[in-house]
């Protein structure tokens, strides 16, 4: 066949001498040019992932109520919705969300409708007074590509929200802003400071005041009526709406009967909320030019950010210069000169670079093919392969934005991957050209034209064969993968092909084109007249010395087969080597070896820390976590700034949408942390984060039951994890056990550096069922004792005057007590407040004037108030857990010592005492006599598991813990304690009991009787001495119903050290009994000591000699009021 009439010959005929191909070349280049100026930049291609959740709430019904009445019936309702994945549920007191993921690719507004129909049909099949259900949807367009934090500490987290409102307003005017959210400050709220001495003069209580300011924000709809046969609408508008408002309030009325308004009794001011829910701060790091230091701490400001997001397909670079450049323009008017403005995250900064630096890489690639074609074919050559490489380029850049697609990494990573076959067409074609010119001698340009034309039909058949091979190859991506891989790597299935399809037309238009023109006559091929000039010019002069030493020699050519195929072989061996050595895939990858891996990660600038505590945990304590986790971040030398998030998960981000992380909640928290330039030549950001890790476990360690995560942005598309594991069984005790399991095996994974499990642990309730028959009768049986219990006497300073309990105990002055000039008060009122901040607002606000205890997160408040003094003593209340010898395995002092190392009790200071109690040093409080100090208590959970796994228990056991008060404060130090005991595989179910319960532990006539393992448990050593300190508790004699051995711990030798100490009228030598005695009850650990509290109470400074005693008594006696 002739090489002209091939379909390559005819393509290179038609463009060889034609004008056309300068037209083609010019508008390749426009078209790339209009490509790479008009074409969306982004780091990541787009993924299509339709996702909503659908709420719905039932006031009053419990968590198994809302799985059978509202979540089974929703899900039997989504799961006939075609198009859906998957779906989970989460059911809560009184809600319930279900969360609905559509097949990756489905359309978001298609799947939207489809959702909300079916739930509108099927709202029969749920409770009628059921609120709900809402669809909340969720997509990855909704996620900030820039987050800006405004910094301040003059005008706090209040005043920068208001600023950031304002900022906002101005923001939306953008056309290719979807949504700005505002992130941190507490918001306005008018504050009432009430004088109690004002309302005292009104003769008004502190409830009416509140109920009038309650009931005066009613506002709403009262119906309709008819006058003069119009219908008009009648509606409540006496809402309060600004402080002017509140100030004009009326109260109440004065004696004389005139109104009293709210400005009155109280002053108003407009302001934040005192108590905030969550934080935001922001901190300068150590590579910053504005780092701060501070002695013993870090240095943060009040901080608050605004998250922008870009509409659908918009350019995420230019959406994030737009807004940037309108931020700068608000600076000195809409923000304050004195507010520091930082962008703490651009993801149009980060896809620019991510674009840039493949460009660069792209035309290293460029330079590189070109400089080999310049060895191996000359200058000339190697100058048509550089014009082609931009036309192939400009080509499929141009199809690729046709095509609805957006310059990211995986676009220009195909290019990459592809550079190398583009010129492969060109090369040939320019070869074969060269070849064909070099068979004789040129006659002419026509001459040049036809052997150009001939060479190009020659190879054709071939070089079409070989591209179409290669571009099945890469399309084959498409059909081959599924879900969100599928539309990741779909850019890569589609743009090599493009190329290589470009590179086609470019080899056998432009190529011929322009060899016609700038290839000259190359030396005549002496070899087709019958020469021995070797072939390739000097490369192949070089190339035949070891060919002749190696053809035609047998046993040479043996050898060389071998050892290549011998390094095959070893080449093929050594990314698998690690299932080559004894310890397998979790062992480290051999020196021989070579580290496997889909994606290498990337070198980052900014990653984040992610904070989980129990659900349940006092924001108190996570604000600390969140600090300490700061505070390790501090230390980098790489980081330029930080910024930390308590009670919110900070600005959302691709990763913790595919999480689900959700956007607030008293346990969890976040630390962005942004590094310096990694063009910079610091330390890789994966090297940080590593060493981050490590440095983090403390953090973890001092919050049992936490989840503190360094989580940097996945090489590929984002997922919930490296490896995903769903558990599936119908008992909960089954699956909680199945996911603890299998949460353990992955931890002894070699280079598994965290695992996170979605089964949180179980939070306490309290459940209560009246017996109305016994409740009942209860009430003559009551009446009958109250006049004995209840209307006692005495001959001290007070007498009963009155007494309800859980409601008030009221004493007054007796006037025949035999101390003159005593008491000083004529009545004293008690009155149990429970709720920890009523009972600070009514020290406050002057409504009481003594209470006990003060609220560990309340006192640095309270002692900031001028009016009031707070009273911190150390006390001589020991806390312990008493451990029932009688009940196995309790009977095992292994047992009993590794539960007291298992215990953190720095740890339980913070998150159950706020920092007011010290760790138990010993069985004594020190300030009693005789106490042995044996120092802290040490926490190596390592050891307490060794100990276990010695008696007979490696993978722990279960048991039941129960505590003798179930306060605030118990409630917390029993949920730590579950924690603690969890990590070292002892499960236990924890029980408060009441103060009538507690009959449960004393009645018990026998060791046989009792019902207790572990006990929360608490002494006051009342007599200050030794004895009376530990004789109740530790004598075998002493044990229930008689006195307070509730472990049962039974030790002649102690018995006896007991009597001897008793009977020892020399100092020296009872000493030394009791510290025998302690040592030995040291020995066989029937306690794990926790912690000595300290004693706070707080009182108006007029209140002069009424204090809490260290065994947490009142003393009064002197009791006197003093202006």
């Amino acid at each position: 066949m002739n090489p002209r009439h091939t379909l390559t010959g005819q393509l290179a005929g038609g463009f060889i001498e034609s004008k056309l191909t300068l037209v083609l070349m010019i508008a390749a280049l426009i078209f790339g040019i209009w490509a790479v100026l008009s074409t969306p930049r982004e780091e990541n291609p787009q993924i299509s992932m339709p996702a909503a959740a659908v709420q719905a709430v039932l006031p009053g019904a419990e968590p198994d109520e809302m799985e059978a009445k509202v979540i089974r019936p929703l899900e039997a309702i989504i799961n006939q919705i075609p198009g859906v994945d998957h779906y989970w549920s989460t059911a809560v007191d009184s809600a319930a969300v279900v969360v609905v993921q559509f097949k990756v690719g489905e359309n978001k507004e298609e799947s939207l409708v489809k959702l909300a129909d079916r739930i509108v049909g099927g709202r029969a099949e749920l409770p009628a007074d059921m609120l709900g259900p809402w669809v909340k949807s969720a997509d990855v367009d909704d996620v900030p590509i820039l987050a800006v934090s405004l910094v301040s500490e003059k005008y706090g987290d209040e005043g920068l929200r208001r600023i950031a409102w304002d900022v906002l307003d101005r923001l939306m005017g953008l056309e290719d802003i979807s949504t700005v959210d505002v992130i941190g400050g507490r918001d306005r709220e008018l504050i009432v400071e009430i004088d109690p001495a004002r309302l005292e003069s009104f003769g008004l209580s502190f409830a009416s005041v509140t109920a009038a300011v309650r009931a005066a924000g009613s506002a709403g709809p009262l119906g309709t009526t008819v006058t003069k046969g119009t219908e008009a609408r009648v509606r409540l508008a006496n809402a309060i709406k600004s402080a002017a408002d509140l100030r004009r309030l009326v109260v109440g009325f004065s004696p004389a009967g005139n109104p009293v308004h709210l400005e009155d009794v109280a002053k108003i001011r407009d302001g934040a909320t005192q108590q905030a829910a969550a934080s935001s701060r922001f901190g300068w790091g150590r590579a910053s030019s504005q780092y701060e230091s501070a002695a013993g701490g870090i240095v943060e400001h009040p901080s608050v950010s605004l998250a922008i997001a870009k509409r659908k397909n918009a350019n995420a670079v230019v959406v994030a210069d737009e807004a940037i450049a309108r931020i700068e323009r608000m600076k000195g008017t809409v923000i304050p000169a004195d507010v520091d403005v930082v962008v703490t995250r651009d993801d149009g900064a980060k896809a620019n670079d991510a674009v840039n630096t493949l460009i660069e890489h792209l035309a290293i690639a460029v330079i590189a093919v070109v400089t080999v074609t310049l060895v191996f074919l000359g200058w000339r050559a190697a100058v048509i392969v550089a014009v082609t490489v931009p036309l192939i380029l400009a080509i499929t850049l141009g199809v690729v934005g046709l095509s609805g697609f957006t310059i990211n990494r995986l676009t220009l990573y195909a290019l990459i991957i592809a550079l190398g076959l583009l010129v492969d067409d060109s090369i040939v074609v320019i070869e074969n050209i060269v070849r064909h010119y070099g068979l004789s001698k040129l006659s002419g340009r026509q001459d040049r034209s036809n052997r150009a034309i001939e060479a190009a039909g020659e190879i054709g058949s071939a070089t079409l064969l070989a591209t179409i091979t290669v571009m099945v190859v890469f399309a084959s991506l498409i059909p081959a993968l599924t879900g969100m891989p599928k539309q990741y790597f779909y850019p890569v299935g589609f743009t090599v092909p493009v190329a290589l399809a470009a590179s086609f037309l470019i080899a056998y238009t432009v190529a011929p084109w322009a060899a016609r023109r700038w290839i000259p006559q190359p030396p005549i091929d002496s070899s087709s007249a019958g020469g021995r000039t070797l072939p390739g010019g000097r490369f192949g002069k070089l190339y035949s010395i070891p060919a002749r030493l190696l053809i035609g020699h047998p046993r040479r050519e043996i050898v060389f087969v071998c050892a290549t195929a011998f390094l095959c072989i070893a080449v093929f061996i050594m990314p698998f080597g690690q299932c080559l050595i004894p310890g397998g895939l979790n062992s480290p990858t051999p020196a021989w070896g070579v580290e496997m891996g889909f994606l290498p990660k990337d070198n980052k600038n900014t990653f984040n820390v992610t904070i989980e505590l129990p659900v349940g945990t006092p924001v108190e304590a996570l604000d600390r976590a969140v600090r300490d986790t700061a505070a390790e971040v501090a230390k980098i030398p790489e980081v330029v700034n930080w910024q930390s998030w308590a009670g919110l998960s900070g600005v959302a981000d691709f990763n913790s949408m595919m999480r689900m992380t959700p956007a607030k909640g008293s346990e969890i928290g976040a630390v962005r942390v942004n590094l310096t330039d990694k063009n910079s030549g610091r330390r890789s950001s994966i090297e940080i984060a590593r060493e981050l890790r490590t440095a983090l476990r403390s953090v973890s360690d001092a919050y049992p039951g936490s989840t503190v995560q360094v989580v940097e942005d996945p090489p590929g598309p984002p997922l919930r994890g490296t490896i995903y594991a769903e558990i599936y069984a119908n008992d909960p005790e089954e699956l909680r056990w199945l996911a603890d399991r299998t949460q353990k095996e992955f931890r002894k994974t070699y280079d598994v550096v965290e695992v996170t499990n979605t089964q949180k642990a179980d939070q306490t309730e309290w459940r209560l069922s009246i017996d109305r028959e016994k409740a009942a009768a209860a009430g003559d049986a009551a009446a009958a004792k109250k006049v004995t219990a209840y209307e006692a006497c005495g001959t001290g300073p007070y007498t009963l005057k009155h007494f309800e309990p859980t409601e008030v105990l009221e004493v007054v002055k007796n006037p025949n007590y035999r101390v003159a000039g005593l008491p000083k008060f004529d009545s004293l009122r008690w009155v149990p407040v429970a709720e920890n901040s009523t009972r600070a607002m009514m020290l406050r606000t002057g409504e009481a004037q003594f209470i006990w205890p003060v609220p560990a997160e309340q006192v640095k408040a309270l002692e900031a108030d001028d009016k009031l003094s707070i009273q911190k003593t150390p006390s001589v209340v020991t806390r312990y857990i008493s451990m029932n010898e009688t009940k196995k395995p309790f009977n095992d002092v292994r047992v009993r010592k590794a539960i007291s190392l298992a215990i953190n009790r720095n740890a339980l200071i913070k998150v159950a005492y706020n920092g007011l109690a010290v760790p138990s040093t010993g069985y004594l409080p020190p300030q009693i006599e005789g106490a042995v100090n044996y120092g802290p208590f040490p926490y190596d959970p390592k050891a307490a598991r060794e100990l276990l796994k010695e008696a007979g228990f490696p993978e722990g056991f279960h048991a039941t813990l129960w505590s003798a008060y179930n306060d605030g404060k118990t409630l917390k130090t029993l949920q730590f304690l579950q924690q603690q005991l969890a990590q070292v595989g002892i499960h236990v179910e924890t029980r408060a009991l009441e103060a009538g319960q507690r009959s449960l532990i004393y009645s018990a006539q026998t060791p046989a009787d009792s019902q207790h393992q572990l006990y929360l448990i608490g002494w006051t050593n009342s007599a200050a001495e030794p004895d009376w300190g530990l004789r109740p508790l530790l004598d075998s004699r002493s044990a229930p119903p008689v006195l307070n051995n509730d472990s049962y711990y039974k030790n002649p030798k102690v018995d006896e050290l007991f009597d001897k100490a008793a009977a020892e009228p020399n100092p020296q030598k009872r000493a030394a009994l009791y510290k025998e005695l302690q040592d030995t009850v040291n020995a066989d650990s029937p306690w794990a000591p926790l912690v000595f509290e300290m004693m706070t109470a707080g009182a108006v400074k007029p209140l002069k000699n009424f204090a809490v005693l260290p065994d947490g008594s009142f003393d009064f006696y002197q009791a006197d009021w003093q202006e």
